[in-house]
């Protein structure tokens, strides 16, 4: 290891160390009396100030995501990408990491397979964000105009670089919402069939988000629109429900209704849902205190909450399937249905892991196969105890990867190899920690 390379080490470090000392001493003496001491003129400069620092940092993190993927960071910490890897390591939402590393791409600085440097794919944004002046939101709305303009018959090189500099040049002036609108009048002259997507478009765009809040986003591709139409239309009739013959229910509530009357119209037919899944049912865990008092929620394994009342109605139609936890997190009993005892045993494993067991890891328990902690070649029993839930990728590459799983009172962890922990403690999943705790 070169003196250098040392070198380059020790002021790194020292950066760091600065870095941290001082913002620390800005937090500390920006209280809010100081600031407001400050009037309204120097306030919002010491804002633009800080805004421009911290639309900096972005550059930062580029290097960060470009040094992970060059030493193959998330290979070796057996995480199955260096998003998975950022959003598990520093409590990031899945699309916060996921934008990172997409930005990452964009404007981070690039390396030749000889290790030489090359420019950002968007050169101009990138040199804007260093500067400060583009904030994340600014810079992604940019980059990911440019993305879906690249490739376009007709669409040159040089009408993209022109692209790039008139959006950045904007981002001084626009905010997030007219900046957007501007990227789609640039893409509107460059690519004018652009406003009706080719199929290919479509397909590529396809995606459907069920966010926590209750809020669905998403695009269709048409035929999943055509059939979306064909199924719920006819339930989103309006219903003479009212004893006036009318039916009070906004369109948005009937569309609501109809999906809703869809899901438990599948439901019914007990469709298979896949490996390792339980059929035509919803999976719920509930605590014997809120099923004895008939109140409070019960969490299905997306973490929705759904009130115990909705829960008692339904799981007579074998809709939900409740697991009923005491107050320390063990499965006392499964809601009965017209199930083999591999998929009961299944729902005892939900209730408990919640999802893929390794830690960090947020495959949810659909996606998961059940792992015999002790391999069934070497005598393992298919007991609740000796079980858990892993994705493939952890299920398929642990013991590869210097990894072991045990049971320590009834819970699943993962014993780390000797290069990620000298001690080799064993790890349990902190969602089965927060699952499992005493209340």
């Amino acid at each position: 290891m070169s003196v250098a390379y040392l070198s380059g080490l020790d002021a790194l470090t020292g950066c760091q160390h600065a870095f941290t000392d001082a913002s620390r001493e800005l937090v500390a003496t920006s209280t809010r009396g100081a600031l407001s001491g400050l009037g309204p003129v120097a306030l919002i400069q010491f804002a633009r100030e800080v805004e421009q620092a911290r639309n900096s940092l972005a550059v930062l993190d580029h290097a960060i995501i470009g040094a992970l993927e060059d030493t193959r960071a998330a290979d070796v910490l057996t995480a199955r990408n260096v998003t998975n890897l950022l959003a598990d390591t520093l409590h990031l939402t899945h699309t916060d990491a996921r934008h990172r590393v997409e930005a990452a791409a964009a404007l981070g600085q690039r390396v030749t397979l000889g290790g030489q440097p090359l420019a950002p794919v968007r050169p101009y944004l990138a040199e804007r964000q260093r500067a400060g002046r583009v904030t994340a939101a600014q810079a992604r709305i940019i980059y990911k105009a440019l993305h879906r303009l690249d490739g376009r018959p007709g669409i040159r090189p040089a009408d993209l670089e022109e692209a790039e500099t008139i959006l950045a040049s904007h981002t001084d002036t626009l905010g997030p919402k007219d900046l957007d609108g501007l990227a789609s009048e640039i893409s509107d002259r460059l690519d004018p069939d652009g406003d009706e997507p080719r199929d290919a478009e479509r397909r590529r765009q396809r995606a459907v988000h069920l966010h926590d809040n209750g809020t669905i986003t998403g695009h269709a591709t048409a035929e999943l629109l055509a059939k979306l139409r064909a199924v719920l239309d006819p339930l989103a009739a309006p219903r003479a429900a009212d004893v006036d013959g009318r039916d009070k229910r906004t369109g948005g509530q009937r569309m609501h209704d109809a999906l809703l009357d869809a899901c438990n119209r599948l439901l019914d037919t007990n469709p298979a849902t896949g490996r390792g899944g339980i059929r035509g049912t919803v999976i719920t865990t509930i605590r014997l205190e809120d099923l004895m008092a008939g109140c409070g929620y019960a969490t299905s394994t997306h973490g929705v909450r759904v009130p115990v009342r909705d829960l008692l109605a339904e799981a007579a139609h074998l809709k939900f399937l409740p697991a009923v936890l005491d107050s320390n997190g063990v499965v006392l009993h499964l809601g009965h249905a017209a199930r083999l005892a591999s998929d009961r045993q299944f729902a005892a494993l939900v209730a408990r892991d919640g999802g893929c067991s390794f830690p960090g890891c947020d495959v949810p328990p659909e996606w998961c196969q059940v792992h015999h902690v002790i391999a069934w070649r070497d005598g393992g029993a298919t007991d609740i105890d000796g079980l858990t839930l892993a994705c493939g990728y952890h299920h398929r590459e642990f013991e590869n990867r210097g990894w072991k799983s045990l049971m320590i009172n009834g819970l699943p962890h993962w014993r780390p190899p000797v290069w990620i922990d000298a001690t080799r403690t064993p790890i349990l999943h902190h969602r089965i920690t927060l699952n499992n705790r005493h209340e």
